[in-house]
C-alpha cells in the first residue's frame, strides 16, 4: 500500500511547515487531495492516525478537502471537467489538453501551537 509512504512524506512536510511557523506541535490540518492524485482518502486518514502516534502530530486531526479535476483545451481554450481518464475537450473534441487541477496532494492549512 503506497499510502503509508505518502503519509510519511506528508508528515515530514507537515513538520517542516510547523517549524517554519514556530510551533511545537500540530493541532489540526487541512489536506487537499485531487481527484486525479491516485490516493485513497480513507487509507490516508487511517495511516495518518497510526503514524502520528508519538510524534509532533499526536492528537492532530486532519480534514480532507477534495479537489475536482479540471482540464483546459489547448485548441480552443475551453475549461472543463473531464468525464473520463483521457482529457478530451467537451466543446471541440480535441485531446490537446492540460490538467489544471485535480493532481493536488498538499497541506492547505495547518494549525500549530
Amino acid at each position: 500500500m503506497h499510502e503509508s509512504g505518502t503519509v510519511r512524506k506528508l508528515l515530514r512536510t507537515l513538520e517542516e511547515e510547523m517549524k517554519k511557523a514556530g510551533g511545537k506541535r500540530v493541532k489540526g490540518a487541512i489536506l487537499k487531495i485531487g481527484a486525479l492524485s491516485g490516493v485513497d482518502t480513507d487509507h490516508i486518514i487511517s495511516d495518518f492516525d497510526a503514524l502520528k502516534i508519538g510524534t509532533f502530530a499526536q492528537g492532530a486531526e486532519i480534514t480532507i478537502e477534495k479537489v475536482q479535476a479540471k482540464g483546459e483545451c489547448l485548441a480552443c481554450g475551453n475549461t472543463f471537467v473531464p468525464d473520463e481518464i483521457f482529457l478530451k475537450c467537451n466543446k471541440c473534441g480535441s485531446y490537446r489538453c492540460n490538467i489544471i487541477s485535480g493532481n493536488e496532494l498538499l497541506w492547505n492549512k495547518i494549525e500549530v501551537e
